[in-house]
């Protein structure tokens, strides 16, 4: 649809003769507005009109010229569905290139980044290798030295080589003879027992039985050099002399010289002598034999000492706060088979298993020993006050002459123990499995039955005349209020 204007404008020429001025400009100009305002005028009409035709497109009022739009439509819908239908290869013929030329990227950048990384691990596995070909020369001890303290700084930055290098210290540290570098070796021990206290705590555990050992075969070595003749013969200063160079105190020594088997006995008599027979300056004599024995005595002790640092890492480790609300605390248990644990400092063996440990004189003062089992274990002199001993099963356990102030042995079963000459003043007793006959040649009348009655009834009614003079006992504080109270109540009713 369109509109078309025509515009007529009359043209009226005037002339003014006699004044010398054209009067038709005026008059033209005014024409010319009005042309202009015609074009503008029509230019708007013709595209109304357009827009109009436009609009008007879309709805078209002919049925015939609306059905063949609607099938156009739907013919065009199909192919294009029909095209969506077509083969995955032919599509990725099509419009796969893009995406294979990102994969074929993307696998060359994790190809060479796994090389890379294939590189990085072979360098370090071979600068390991040769750290550890450097720790073996032992013509050059000052290589030993550096080469201990690498081999502590590789396994501590890669975990594949913690257990390699553990062990390549542990046994430079029972052979390597010069000081300085077994002085280097120790703090590069230390180091992985911090990293790792668990795993170190089980390699340790295993070096024990062999340091042991090595100390027994060198107090044979001793006693042989001093004139002795062992096992049989053995005079008593040698005993002392013993005694003096290891430390350990005469129970312990004899413990030691005992539990070496008797085909282990025959073969180190028979090195002993090869050793005598040889005139090797630094081992022969009674001198050489004595400073073997200072060294696996002093290897020995610091086994324990390292035994005790991994224990107390692994506590430290699981009493730190969880993360969740709920979480419970982390108990690590391990056991301890003829584990030689003389003199060591421990500050836990909680839910422990121990099976004929020696843990004479060590210090275990306010440690934890919650739900251990201890069988068979010697723990003579060892100072257990303030420990909390709570449900610790005791069988078979030698507690004479240890200090168990204020010890806490709630619910604990303690059979066939022996306590004789035991410090009991402020021990806890409550709901505690034990005989009465337990308590013979103790100061039982020092221990806290406060919560106990019935037991310290059976201990009154079997043991009473052990008590010393009540007015001396008062009078110095020896004797316990509960127990005293317990005696001035039968005291009364036998009134």
């Amino acid at each position: 649809m369109g509109f078309v204007l025509a515009a007529q404008i009359p043209e009226r020429t005037i002339f003014q003769p006699g004044n010398g001025v054209d009067a038709r400009r005026p008059f033209r100009k005014f024409s010319l507005r009005r042309s202009l305002s015609g074009v503008c005028l029509a230019a708007f009409f013709l595209l109304l009109g357009l827009t109009a035709d436009g609009f008007s497109s879309d709805r078209v009022e002919d049925p015939l010229l609306r059905a063949q739009i609607e099938n156009q439509k739907a013919q065009a819908k199909y192919y294009s569905r029909q095209s969506d239908k077509r083969g995955f290869w032919r599509s990725l013929r099509e419009f796969g290139w893009p995406v294979g030329v990102i994969a074929v990227g993307v696998a060359a950048i994790v190809t060479v980044g796994l090389n890379q990384r294939a590189n990085l691990r072979s360098r370090s596995d071979s600068e390991f290798y040769e750290t550890v070909k450097l720790f073996g020369q032992n013509d050059n001890p000052h290589s030993r030295l550096i080469a201990a303290g690498v081999l502590a700084q590789m396994a501590l930055r890669r975990k594949r080589f913690y257990e390699c290098a553990f062990d390549q210290l542990s046994l430079g540290l029972l052979t390597e003879p010069q000081d300085q570098v077994r002085d280097a070796i120790r703090l590069a021990i230390e180091r992985l027992v911090k990293r790792n206290p668990e795993k170190s705590l089980q390699k340790l555990d295993a070096m024990n039985n062999s340091l042991r050992t090595s100390v027994t075969e060198s107090l044979y070595r001793f006693f042989m050099a001093r004139g002795g003749d062992p096992p049989s013969a053995v005079a008593e200063g040698d005993w002392t002399q013993a005694e003096y160079i290891t430390e350990f105190d005469r129970p312990t020594l004899q413990g030691l010289f005992d539990s070496l088997p008797r085909d282990r006995v025959a073969q180190t008599l028979g090195v002993a002598k090869k050793v005598g027979n040889s005139g090797k300056s630094e081992l022969a004599g009674e001198d050489g034999a004595r400073s073997v024995l200072a060294k696996a005595t002093e290897k020995l002790r610091l086994n324990i000492k390292l035994i005790g640092e991994s224990l107390f890492y692994v506590n430290h480790e699981s009493e730190k706060p969880a993360e969740g609300i709920l979480s419970d605390r982390k108990i690590w248990p391990h056991s301890f088979y003829s584990t030689f644990l003389e003199g060591g400092e421990f500050r836990t063996f909680e839910s422990c298993r121990m099976y004929r440990a020696v843990l004479r004189n060590a210090n275990m003062a306010t440690a934890n020993l919650e739900r251990a089992s201890l069988l068979e274990v010697d723990l003579c002199n060892a100072d257990l006050s303030y420990a909390r001993l709570r449900f610790v099963d005791c069988k078979g356990t030698k507690l004479t002459g240890a200090i168990l102030r204020h010890a806490d042995l709630s619910g604990a079963k303690i059979q066939s123990t022996d306590l004789t000459g035991a410090d009991l003043t402020g021990t806890i007793f409550r709901n505690t499995l034990i005989a009465p006959e337990a308590f013979q040649g103790t100061a039982w009348w020092k221990a806290d039955f406060g919560h106990q009655r019935k037991l310290l009834k059976l201990v009154y009614a079997r043991l009473k005349k052990e008590i010393p003079d009540l007015e001396h006992l008062y009078v110095s504080g020896e004797i316990h209020h509960s127990v005293l109270d317990f005696i001035g109540k039968v005291t009364e009713e036998r009134l």
